[in-house]
């Protein structure tokens, strides 16, 4: 089994959900869930989110756990989605990371999670003080 959890676009109901699911037979799991230790933020045109490493801030998305099989499928569609090159990380828009995640339920396990890479900029003003890109209104002060 793998985890990935999914902040902006790729949650149920948003427009990248079907590359959750293309190519398998059966759908992952979805859980509600929160990452600890992270910051939400919208690009400048608002139509996707990053996150981004900041203590006392959390995110609310949701956990999608994949067969291996349904992981082999779906993570080299989401690696190009995000601009993440494996062989070049660092380089695109998002890094693909290891995180630890608390479902709504409490549970707690590692996720993969797509961090905005070190040539993003992120601007405070941007800053979703919600941590929830479903409930968005970025924040008009700096933090």
């Amino acid at each position: 089994m793998e985890n990935l959890f999914t902040y902006g676009t790729l949650r149920p109901g948003c427009p990248n959900t079907d590359l959750l699911e293309l190519g398998s037979a059966s759908k992952p799991r979805y859980e509600s869930a929160t990452a600890q230790g992270l910051a939400l933020y919208a690009n400048y045109s608002g139509s996707f989110p990053y996150a981004r490493p900041h203590p006392g801030r959390s995110i609310r998305g949701t956990l999608v756990t994949f067969t291996t099989e349904q992981w082999s499928k779906a993570h080299p569609l989401l690696d190009a989605l995000e601009g993440y090159d494996p062989q070049r990380p660092g380089q695109g828009h998002y890094l693909r990371r290891l995180w630890l995640v608390s479902t709504d339920s409490e549970r707690q396990t590692l996720a993969w999670i797509y961090l905005a890479g070190p040539r993003i900029a992120l601007e405070p003003e941007r800053l979703i003080r919600s941590g929830d890109w479903l409930e968005r209104e970025p924040s008009p002060t700096r933090f």
